[in-house]
Formats: structure tokens, C-alpha cells, sequence
């Protein structure tokens, strides 16, 4: 099973198999078994095998090939259902050795999911949404990559609408998170991320050239103090000259909201929870083709409780990246996430730069 959506491509078949037509497939594979059993029971008392039953088996044939030449049979396993081929000593030992996230997904088969005990637990499945603009792809016929993919793609994003979004800055990784509030939601319409060498100007760069169709060349940003005096994933400046400086030079206008300190980890808990479950004046969801490695790193964040009461655990973010513990799962991304709630939940802005009005979505 995989543990992020950029690995999960195979798993919309499971939308694509038509439950009737497998069924049928089944029956007529059936009425085949049955036929054959009654020719080989008249063979056997050699009676004369009628010619209408060879005649109805080639009929029978000729329909379950037209009915596999369009199907999709689609059902996940666990490897426990394979134990008496692989032992019940593979098992254990694939559990001491694998990390529970990893054992979850390549042993037992199970889709990752929001943790109850995590820091977003109010988070649903509702929560998420598709938004493809298919008229578009189709226009794209098979020869298109990653560079023709851009937010005309995108059937959620009010074009005429400013995009707001909220950042986290890492010496490792850097994250930009873009959302539009449409009515009683606050649609999370694409996340980006820089790793190493890339650095800011990097991530504003992709974000530019992903809305370079949109027609509101505005952003809202919403920073909080970890943004200023610091320059670590940058050279000269702090980390809110950079953002406004390389959105300026690239022809976009930056309305710059300032959040003062960082929320408390446990007033930020209950806000960003109470916007899941429906309490707060937005909601947040997610596009899934956009957020892929956000989406599982709000799925899996947790909390540390400690004497000072509970926070989010970003215990992780220090170590050294591994194949099994990347980067963009851990909380960072997570944390550009909170500061775009928060700021299109407390501080407001869209309204005032979005001159057409209306929403999409």
C-alpha cells in the first residue's frame, strides 16, 4: 500500500471495476464450468454430445471476451492472508524490523489514515476533494509532462480571486501552502516544497510559474515572527523580505498580514480541529491531486505531550532524511498549513482584494 499519492496511482482502478460487470464475468464463467461438466458426463455414459451445447460454449466464450476486454478487477490483500507461503517468523520479524508506518502499508495492506491520537484528528476523508479540469487534460492529448501541468488544470481556483497562502522555512526544507476561502470553506489548492540547494526563491519561483495563467496576479500572505531576523535558508535578507521581494520582481502584487507570534501549540489544536468538525467560520479541504505529501503529513502528525502540556511532536525534524522518513512527511509542511488557517480564519483578507467576488467550489 503506498504512503503517498504519488505512489497511489493504481489504487482509482478500484473506481474504474464495474461491480456488475465482474459479477457477470463470474456467472458466465460458471455457466462455462457447468456446460463442460454436463458434456463430460454424457462422454462418460458416451452419449452423443448435442450440438447446440458446443455451439452455446462458443457463444458463452465470445461474451467473456468481450466482457475482459473491458474490465477492471480490482482487490488489495494483506500479506497475513499469504502466511502459510511466507511464516509466521517473516511476519513477526518484518514487524521488529520495519517501522509501524512501513509494516501498516507493505505487511498488513492498510491505507494510511488520520491518526486519532494525532495532532488533526478531527480530520476526515470528507475533507478531501478532487478537482481535475479534465476538458483541459484532454486538450493535452498523451504528450504532456510535469512542466504542462499548471493551474489551468485546476477546476477549484477562482481565478479572478487572489490566492492566499502561509510558509514554513527550514534550513533543510521550505514550504509554501495556497489557498482560496470560498464561501464556508478555505480550499487548500496546491502545496509546494524545496529541499537542500533549493531555497525561497526557488519555491516562490515554482509557485509563479504553476499560476502563471491566473488572472489575479495577487497573493495574500500571512507570516507570523518566525519569518523575521532570520536567514538561514536564505543569504542577506530575513525571510519575509526574500518571499516579498521575489513575488515583486516576478510582476505579482504581495498584501503582507502579519500574525505576530506563533500561536500556542494547544490554542492552535483546538482551532484548526474545531475547523474540521464545522465550528469554525471555514473549513479546511484538501485538493487531492495537489496535496499529496501534505495530505499524509497532516494524516500522521502527532502529539507529544509533556509538562508543558501537549504540542504538536516535531521531534523528527532534525534527523537526517532516509528513504523511510522524508523530508516532506514530517511537520514542516504541516506547519505552513496552520499559519494559512489561521490567517484566513483570523485575519480575513480575501474579500478585500477580490474584486469580482463569488467563489468556485
Amino acid at each position: 500500500m503506498p504512503q503517498t499519492q504519488k505512489g497511489s496511482w493504481f489504487l482509482h482502478y478500484r473506481e474504474k471495476m464495474d461491480k456488475d460487470l465482474i459479477e457477470g464475468i463470474k456467472a458466465t464463467l460458471y455457466e462455462i464450468w457447468h456446460t463442460k461438466e454436463r458434456i463430460r458426463e454424457m462422454r462418460k455414459k458416451k452419449q452423443k454430445v448435442p450440438a447446440y451445447l458446443k455451439g452455446y460454449l462458443r457463444k458463452l466464450d465470445t461474451q467473456l471476451n468481450k466482457m475482459r476486454s473491458v474490465a477492471v478487477y480490482y482487490k488489495e490483500y494483506s500479506s497475513i492472508e499469504n502466511v502459510e507461503l511466507l511464516g509466521e517468523n517473516y511476519i513477526r520479524q518484518m514487524k521488529r524490523d520495519l517501522t509501524p508506518l512501513t509494516f501498516q502499508t507493505s505487511i498488513l495492506c492498510q491505507r494510511i489514515g488520520t491518526r486519532k491520537d494525532g495532532f488533526y484528528s478531527s480530520m476526515r476523508e470528507g475533507h478531501k476533494y478532487n478537482a481535475s479540469d479534465f476538458e483541459y487534460l484532454d486538450s493535452l492529448g498523451y504528450e504532456f509532462d510535469d512542466a504542462a501541468m499548471d493551474c489551468r488544470a485546476d477546476k477549484d481556483l477562482n481565478r479572478q480571486a487572489p490566492i492566499c497562502i502561509g510558509m514554513d522555512y527550514n534550513a533543510n526544507i521550505n514550504w509554501l501552502v495556497a489557498g482560496q476561502p470560498s464561501g464556508r470553506r478555505l480550499n487548500v489548492l496546491k502545496s509546494f516544497f524545496v529541499k537542500f540547494e533549493r531555497k525561497l526563491s526557488a519555491l516562490v519561483e515554482d509557485f509563479c510559474n504553476y499560476y502563471a495563467y491566473h488572472e489575479n496576479k495577487t497573493v495574500i500572505y500571512y507570516y507570523d515572527a518566525t519569518a523575521l531576523g532570520s536567514n538561514y535558508a536564505v543569504n542577506d535578507q530575513d525571510f519575509h523580505w526574500v518571499i516579498m521581494h521575489e513575488f515583486e520582481r516576478r510582476g505579482w502584487e504581495v498584501a503582507d498580514v502579519y500574525l505576530g507570534n506563533p500561536m500556542k501549540h494547544d490554542e492552535k489544536y483546538l482551532l484548526i480541529n474545531r475547523g474540521f468538525a464545522g465550528k469554525q467560520r471555514l473549513m479546511p479541504m484538501f485538493n487531492r491531486q495537489n496535496n499529496d505529501d501534505l495530505i499524509l503529513a497532516v494524516q500522521t502528525a502527532q502529539v507529544y505531550r509533556g509538562r508543558l502540556g501537549f504540542r504538536k511532536n516535531k521531534n523528527d525534524e532534525k534527523n537526517p532524511e532516509t528513504e523511510e522518513d522524508l523530508l516532506e512527511h514530517r511537520t514542516d509542511g504541516t506547519d505552513a498549513f496552520d499559519t494559512l488557517y489561521i490567517g484566513c480564519e483570523k485575519f480575513p483578507q480575501h474579500d478585500i482584494y477580490n474584486f469580482s467576488g463569488g467563489g468556485v467550489m
